[in-house]
């Protein structure tokens, strides 16, 4: 798997430098600026690849591929209109390009435009009714207007959504759970997507558990030990690690469906997972954090993985998180990973320390209240019933559902939202307000 990827890597690379020798000589050469672009695009230079899309286009107006790499790259650095511009006229083009709804609604999603959003989905049933795509942007919309039973139905789509990746496992020639008792017998539950999906489902395993007998969980390897902390998993094994005998199968995040949970059912019972015992850093952190202090520990992370799609639009700038410095009697430890080479705040920098989520999970076991936008550190936090304040975009994912303070999945966790696009300001002056009348 890492050899192909490496493989792609040194292709796309070989095109780059093909096209620029080309355009060394032919610099009006539209085709090739947007093979450049392109090229970069999917190197994951979103910065370097919006130019030579845009040089490009100029004479090759009608090259939808381009013009989707280019609404990517404008969706990379947050300029949503403008993305939403691009995306309208691949779609002018291309009325059935299933990529470019896709996208058009995530953007929307992040828009917070309703209207928009139930109009594209309403063009994308008209010309794709039975789109797997479409039924799990639906699922997800049903989710976050909280119409949870019938969200779940809907995403499971994503498993017939061709050439997605939803799980890194199988195929199985196991069946999988459907919810039935299974004593005497052995349930692999297997990640996918993203380390907060995981640590959010794996909450059900204690349920899981009632029903039968061995349940094995398969997570990534970063979270391997603070899963082992959830009640009703027998044992944890590391994706990509052999796996044990196993009967049945089930994905985490098809859980919900399964116990047909409903917002009264969520299983918001917490903490769910607990200090992992051994933590690679542990001794170091112990020794930085042991430490008495007068002052309140809070720990903070301002942005999340760049590899994430929306992680510019769910990122705090550097100098809105430095306001946070006005709050007196504080120590500030900053959680950020990977370990950024300066700090908004004056903090103490644990990122060096970080290795697992072991590590972090123990570190956090010290902290009076975690500030963080979302990313997995809000999902641990949660997990193990820490006071976490959450600050999110004006659209956020579903799983926060649409204007609620709260979630009912941490109840510990209270929600800070942007009033607009970009405005991280009224958040910020929110939790200031909140923390300074708290004293």
């Amino acid at each position: 798997m890492a050899d192909g990827g490496g493989a792609e890597l040194e292709i796309l690379e070989e095109r780059a430098a093909a096209s620029r020798r080309r355009l060394e000589t032919h610099p009006e050469d539209a085709e090739a600026w947007i093979q450049l672009g392109l090229a970069l695009a999917g190197q994951g230079a979103y910065a370097e690849a919006e130019a030579p899309l845009r040089r490009g286009l100029v004479n090759l107006a009608l090259n939808t591929p381009a013009r989707q790499a280019l609404a990517e790259c404008l969706l990379r650095r947050g300029d949503l209109s403008q993305a939403i511009h691009q995306l309208e006229r691949v779609l002018r083009a291309e009325p059935a390009n299933t990529a470019a709804f896709r996208r058009l609604v995530d953007t929307y999603t992040a828009c917070r435009d309703r209207t928009a959003l139930l109009d594209v989905l309403d063009r994308w049933i008209a010309v794709d009714p039975g789109s797997p795509e479409l039924r799990w942007e639906r699922g997800t919309m049903r989710l976050m207007e909280g119409r949870l039973r019938e969200g779940w139905e809907d995403i499971e789509a994503r498993f017939e959504i061709p050439d997605q990746v939803v799980s890194f496992m199988g195929p199985f020639s196991q069946p999988r759970w459907n919810g039935e008792p299974f004593p005497g017998k052995t349930l692999l539950l297997h990640w996918e997507q993203g380390l907060g999906d995981t640590i959010m489902f794996v909450r059900y395993a204690s349920r899981v558990k009632a029903l039968g007998g061995r349940v094995v969980a398969v997570v990534q390897p970063m979270l391997v030990d603070l899963v082992a902390t959830c009640e009703g998993i027998d044992d944890v094994v590391a994706d990509e690690a052999p796996l044990p005998p196993f009967d049945l199968h089930l994905p985490l995040m098809s859980l919900p469906r399964v116990f047909g949970t409903e917002e009264a059912t969520i299983p918001a019972e917490i903490p769910y997972l607990g200090i992992p015992p051994h933590a690679p850093n542990r001794d170091a952190l112990h020794g930085v954090l042991s430490v008495p202090t007068q002052r309140v520990r809070i720990g903070y992370a301002w942005t999340g993985s760049p590899r994430h799609l929306n992680n510019a639009i769910r990122s705090m700038p550097f100098d809105k998180v430095a306001r946070l410095e006005a709050l007196s009697g504080v120590a500030w430890h900053c959680f950020q990973m990977p370990p950024p080479e300066a700090l908004p705040l004056p903090s103490v920098p644990l990122g060096p320390l970080l290795s697992t989520f072991s590590d972090t999970a123990y570190a956090l076991s010290f902290m009076d209240l975690v500030i963080t936008v979302d990313t997995a550190l809000a999902h641990v936090a949660g997990a193990l019933g820490l006071p976490t304040f959450l600050v999110l975009p004006f659209g956020s994912e579903w799983r926060w559902q649409w204007d609620r303070p709260d979630s009912p999945w941490y109840p510990t966790m209270r929600i800070y939202r942007q009033p607009a696009p970009g405005d991280w300001d009224t958040p910020i002056d929110e939790m200031l307000a909140d923390l300074s009348a708290e004293g």
